[in-house]
């Protein structure tokens, strides 16, 4: 096998020990505790796609349902969904490349939240259901992702210095873009529900610029 597939290969192996045994042990307990107890609800019908890593796509159906049990293995889903990819990209690409990527990505992903909600919108979902359709989305996480690859790829932590002033910077501008944002919303006289994440909010498009 030629060098890239045995570096691919090694990779996956380590992820898929890393998650793959506890979170199908979880599964399967849950599969003897639903045959006995029919909980929780709809179990078996979610469960290919829980097996398949696939969950979080559900969320865009209607006939979605929140479950106490697995509701938040949306989560790994976009992992797993990111890490099945994206070492394709790394490989292959040169390192130029990557960056040329990576400037795209950045660009691109709050774009495609805000076309993506407006899309949702207008398909007749609610404000919650927009949210979380987005939230769930794999796409809607790639400028998150790519932002962690950032620091090898630019090689940050040996060109950085100071890091401890591009930290007071990154906080300035944090706490400029949420009063600029509270300002906005109360010049209605009414004032913002929430200063902090507000869960379900698609309110001064949050959707697009908080993740």
């Amino acid at each position: 096998p030629s060098p890239l597939s045995q570096r691919l290969k090694k990779f996956w192996i380590r992820r898929s020990l890393r998650i793959f045994p506890l979170y199908y042990i979880y599964l399967t307990v849950f599969v003897v505790i639903c045959l006995f107890t029919a909980f929780p609800p709809g179990y078996f019908r979610d469960l290919p796609y829980l097996y398949s890593y696939t969950f979080n796509l559900t969320r865009i159906s209607n006939s979605w349902h929140e479950s106490p049990v697995y509701t938040h293995f949306w989560s790994l889903c976009v992992e797993e969904q990111f890490y099945l990819f994206f070492p394709f990209v790394v490989f292959l690409l040169s390192r130029p490349s990557l960056r040329r990527l990576l400037v795209v990505v950045l660009v691109a992903g709050p774009l495609f939240r805000w076309s993506f909600g407006n899309y949702l919108a207008q398909h007749g979902k609610t404000t919650f259901e927009v949210f979380d359709v987005i939230y769930w989305f794999p796409l809607s996480h790639l400028d998150a992702f790519f932002t962690g690859m950032a620091i090898p790829l630019l090689g940050l932590k040996d060109r950085i210095k100071r890091p401890d002033w591009l930290f007071v910077l990154g906080c300035i501008l944090a706490l400029s873009a949420g009063m600029a944002n509270y300002l906005f919303e109360s010049h209605g006289h009414s004032l913002p529900t929430s200063m902090g994440y507000n869960f379900g909010d698609v309110n001064s498009y949050q959707h697009v610029w908080y993740y």
